[in-house]
């Protein structure tokens, strides 16, 4: 998963550095790494592809993006296990995606900004679902998380930190 088919986000700093400072999952079992694009993976590759350092004079700006949370869990849903269960197939799994991250600048003035952005999804799986079936249903939940955490920080970045956007 890429995103170098978006237009770049050119800051005035002189680099960035991309960080994970990640809380722990929530509630579920933590399938993250089962995901064809872990969470975490698709921040890196977001920042990567979207920010770019720019130069900032001889302010000495950096820009620091913090990946707070990436995670995806997988929670077991009811189904009836009576008889009539074996005759129907019903939803087994929800996967919960979240993604929390911040984009800091300073230079050696004083002056700074700062914006984060958080996305959140689900999606359910049939109990019969194949592992095909299972990944073609992260990808496109990472894809639309992703695509709402894009938005945000964007937004935000043009917003609230467009001192620091060429």
């Amino acid at each position: 998963m890429t995103f170098r088919h978006l237009p770049q986000i050119q800051l005035l700093a002189n680099d960035i550095k991309v960080e994970a400072n990640m809380l722990s999952p929530g509630a579920g079992e933590n399938v993250a790494f089962q995901f064809p694009t872990p969470p975490e993976t698709a921040l890196r590759n977001w920042a990567r592809d979207r920010l770019v350092a720019r130069g900032s004079g001889t302010s000495g700006a950096t820009a620091t993006f913090t990946i707070i949370r990436a995670e995806a869990t997988s929670q077991p849903l009811k189904t009836d296990t009576g008889f009539t269960g074996l005759f129907k197939q019903e939803l087994g799994n929800r996967y919960d995606a979240r993604v929390e991250a911040t984009l800091t600048i300073r230079d050696r003035t004083g002056r700074s900004g700062n914006v984060e952005a958080r996305a959140q999804h689900s999606a359910t799986v049939r109990e019969d679902s194949t592992l095909v079936e299972r990944r073609k249903v992260m990808y496109d939940l990472t894809e639309k998380l992703m695509a709402e955490f894009n938005a945000e920080m964007e937004r935000n970045i043009r917003s609230y930190l467009r001192d620091f956007v060429q």
